[in-house]
């Protein structure tokens, strides 16, 4: 069992989804994607740390692959805007 289940950290969510909130205001693309991965990455802790086994697994596993996908496209995005690759 990796899900701690523990009511004290779920001041987490409330981190995370702020952080996507957030995101909807940035309008470099960079940035959106950044606060997104963080934001992901945060709720892979929530869910780790505060939800029940029951319901862990998916948030862990579906915030995991968000985390992953913004952060290549922050690296993407990143190298497009420094001419190192070629549209």
């Amino acid at each position: 069992m990796i899900c701690f289940e523990n009511n004290f950290y779920n001041f987490l969510s409330h981190i995370g989804f702020g952080g996507i909130s957030l995101s909807y205001l940035i309008t470099n693309i960079i940035y959106m994607r950044l606060c997104l991965s963080i934001s992901s990455l945060v709720l892979v802790l929530w869910g780790l740390l505060s939800l029940p086994e029951y319901s862990c697994y998916s948030t862990i596993g579906w915030n995991l692959l968000f985390f992953l996908i913004n952060t290549f496209y922050t690296i993407y995005e990143y190298k497009k805007s420094k001419n190192e690759i070629i549209t």
